[in-house]
């Protein structure tokens, strides 16, 4: 279980959001917060996470190739007007 906790530390720290992380690495959203919280880990509210220029440029790309924005939401673990205000922004919607 180690290996576990600190490969999703790993990915928290990389600013992946918590249900890609419990997905991945298959442990519970309260054994994560657990160990964040043990290793004081300062945590952040996931809706307000910075997203990179690959994520942003992805959620456009998928976004032109047809995908629904609440498909787009759900893959990056994001609402769906967090990837609507990402779209407007960039002045695709």
């Amino acid at each position: 279980m180690g290996d576990k906790i600190e490969r999703a530390i790993e990915l928290y720290k990389q600013g992946a959001p918590i249900k890609k992380i419990v997905e991945e690495v298959h442990i519970s959203t309260k054994t994560l917060y657990k160990a964040l919280k043990e290793r004081g880990e300062k945590l952040r509210k996931s809706s307000h996470r910075k997203l990179t220029e690959e994520e942003i440029e992805r959620i456009k790309r998928l976004y032109l190739e047809g995908y629904s924005i609440y498909r787009i939401a759900k893959e990056f673990g994001l609402r769906p007007s967090r990837v609507y205000n990402v779209l407007k922004k960039l002045s695709i919607k």
